[in-house]
């Protein structure tokens, strides 16, 4: 597998829509703030908190039924239900949960996806969009204030009183009827929500001279994830075709004519939708609901770094011992150095080169281990890994096993029990092996009885007759000096 980093999991808080993203909502009234943004969900559940006083309407806009109501923080909002009548201004409104709220019309009660539509209605038009983003989204004329509020207004009493409208202008009307057509019901959600992950999918290969991958595109609450790799490469389909994007679950690959540290980002915009009711606790069944929504679109992204090979990377490798560079260890243990060349890296990426020492006789590990972690210099280079072999195995021979890994997994290896560049002997133990307590010069204490010899300490071995030292055994001839006998020859 390629060398595979991962960057960012999953992108924090990414940019947010221009003055009008933050999107309200009215039940009575739907209200988009044009002044400021709505505040987080407190809950997680996309109903927001309440405020810490209440709204008015201060102000209207537009012309004859189709009005957009200012609110006293300086948000917009549409009419919620045409049958009732708009709120005074002298009163002050109470905040409900939009999701249970249901005191609204018929439709709005009865059908859940008329809540979901009216939110993405108020998403997709005036003022949450500005009349320039609102023409570029829909390929219709710019559309003046007047026009842009008769329009959503129109389409959200479509759906919360099933009214049809006529509209003194047809690009007013041509409008009301796209978001009619186009309205998708969508509903609150958690500000947290939405992600994307790039996931080395089953099978993966990194194999110089065809494309890397695949690569899985997963995705939460996000309908296109955008892609984009380092310059050089090219995103392509299981057919070698250049991609753009993908859905969950899409598979694409890396290709590249050269070695490269390639970068794939996956990008995609979640919508963190809210929506809080507001209504007139003194009249609330003849008096319209103000609602505040937003519908904010908030950027997720993923990114991975994969090393591209422009040729499978190989090691060849060479053991000795450090003490001396010959192939033989002292039974008594010592360092193995094990010269690792490689071929076919990326020059500037992080690798691992990581050893085993196994029995040749077995092909079992000794349990004899070293890593080192290095910068790759080039295409081709060398690393040195030692390897402390400690006593006991004396008489064996030992293979060095590599093997080459980065972020991602393996690399590249040399594993081969016969091969005898990779292969060190350690001497057999010796019976005097210097190793066991000197118990093999203690056998030389017998000659010490040497004390024997001592009966010459008189100094005679320096006198005549030192010769016959050795013969002193013979001095018990002294029983001869009784000669005497002999005297009595004298009568010869």
């Amino acid at each position: 597998m390629g060398n595979i980093q991962r960057l960012r999991g999953r992108a924090g808080w990414g940019r947010r829509m221009t003055a009008g993203a933050a999107v309200a909502l009215a039940a009575g009234i739907l209200a988009a703030p044009l002044l400021a943004a709505p505040a987080a969900s407190a809950d997680g559940t996309g109903n927001m908190p309440p405020l810490d006083r209440p709204e008015r309407v201060v102000d209207t806009r537009g012309e004859g039924e189709w009005r957009l109501f200012i609110l006293s923080d300086g948000s917009a909002a549409y009419c919620l239900d045409y049958d009732k009548k708009a709120p005074p201004t002298e009163h002050e409104l109470d905040e409900v949960g939009w999701a249970a709220y249901e005191g609204a019309s018929k439709p709005w009660n009865e059908d859940p996806s008329v809540r979901g539509k009216v939110l993405w209605i108020l998403s997709h038009s005036y003022p949450a969009l500005s009349a320039t983003e609102v023409a570029d989204l829909t390929g219709l004329p710019k559309l003046s204030e007047n026009e842009l509020i008769a329009a959503t207004q129109a389409a959200i009493w479509h759906f919360t009183n099933d009214r049809v409208s006529t509209l003194a202008s047809d690009g007013a009307g041509q409008l009301s009827s796209w978001l009619i057509g186009q309205a998708t019901p969508i509903e609150p959600n958690a500000a947290d929500g939405g992600a994307i992950d790039l996931i080395p999918g089953e099978g993966f290969r990194n194999q110089a001279g065809s494309p890397v991958g695949p690569f899985v595109v997963e995705t939460q609450d996000i309908a296109t994830a955008r892609l984009t790799a380092t310059a050089g490469v090219t995103v392509v389909d299981a057919g070698g075709h250049p991609v753009d994007a993908a859905r969950d679950g899409g598979k694409v690959w890396l290709s590249a004519s050269a070695a490269h540290r390639a970068t794939l980002t996956a990008t995609g915009t979640y919508v963190h939708n809210t929506g809080t009711i507001w209504i007139d606790p003194l009249d609330p069944r003849h008096v319209q609901e103000l609602t505040k929504g937003s519908a904010s679109p908030i950027v997720r992204q993923d990114t991975l770094t994969v090393d591209l090979f422009s040729a499978a990377p190989t090691l060849v490798t060479v053991a000795t011992d450090k003490a001396d560079h010959d192939k033989v260890l002292p039974s008594s243990g010592g360092t193995v150095t094990d010269e690792v060349v490689y071929t076919g890296l990326v020059a500037g990426n992080e690798y691992t080169l990581k050893g085993e020492l196994m029995d040749k006789a077995t092909g079992a590990s000794t349990g004899v281990v070293a890593s080192k972690s290095f910068i790759a210099t080039g295409a081709v280079g060398s690393v040195l890994l030692d390897f402390a072999v400690p006593a006991g195995f004396a008489g064996k021979s030992l293979v060095a096993f590599e093997t080459l890994v980065n972020a991602s997994g393996e690399v590249a290896s040399h594993r081969d029990l016969a091969s005898a560049d990779q292969t060190v002997t350690v001497e057999p133990a010796s019976p005097y092996d210097p190793a066991e307590p000197g118990t093999p010069g203690e056998p030389g204490t017998p000659e010490e009885p040497g004390t024997p010899e001592e009966p010459g300490e008189p100094g005679t071995p320096g006198e005549p007759g030192t010769p016959g030292t050795p013969g002193t055994p013979e001095e018990p001839g002294t029983p001869e000096e009784p000669g005497t006998p002999e005297e009595p020859g004298t009568p010869e």
